[in-house]
């Protein structure tokens, strides 16, 4: 009986983690190649701009995918260099760390590094045997391409992420952009 309490506490405390259904390939797709921060806003079109605490351009939008209706937030990072974007990346990695989240980084050359987390729900019950989801599923993900770096966080009623496809959307209009560049 305590075995099955202290696992009730560590799945409702941390989230039940589900297996990986982001699609990794995708990530590895993401090769926006900008030289300035003005490229990136004019491509990016940002729903709202602030800047970090060390002065870097920071883009973020809400992209809505329509079946299933789901949200995911993509930030967009624009460094001076790529060794200052791979240092936060480093830092983005140790904050997702220090919050106990299950995740993968992988480097696919000096250029290019990517994570991600495994999908994960909260549980809630109304008595101990009774675990179930709370309908909400979460997945991060991250590249750092260079000196840019773009975070995804995506909240939904599914196990399957939609980053995949929204990483597909922003190629799209990278092309578009190139393409009139």
């Amino acid at each position: 009986m305590c075995g099955l309490f202290t696992l009730f506490l560590n799945e409702t405390k941390g989230g039940a983690r589900h297996r990986l259904t982001i699609d990794k390939g995708k990530l590895e797709t993401l090769a926006i190649d900008l030289d300035t921060q003005q490229q990136c806003e004019e491509w990016f079109y940002p729903d709202e701009r602030t800047e970090t605490d060390e002065g870097y351009p920071y883009m973020t939008k809400a992209i809505k995918l329509e079946d299933p209706p789901v949200y995911v937030r993509v930030c967009l990072t624009f460094y001076p260099d790529a060794q200052t974007a791979m240092q936060e990346y480093e830092r983005i990695v140790e904050y997702i760390m220090r919050w106990g989240y299950e995740y993968t980084t992988i480097e696919l050359n000096e250029n290019c590094d990517y994570f991600y987390t495994k999908t994960r729900t909260y549980l809630t019950t109304d008595h101990i045997f009774a675990l179930r989801s709370d309908g909400r599923y979460e997945t991060e993900a991250g590249i750092r391409y260079k000196n840019i770096i773009i975070e995804f966080e995506e909240s939904s009623g599914q196990r399957k992420s939609s980053i995949g496809e929204v990483i597909d959307q922003l190629l799209a209009e990278y092309e578009e952009y190139k393409a009139v560049m």
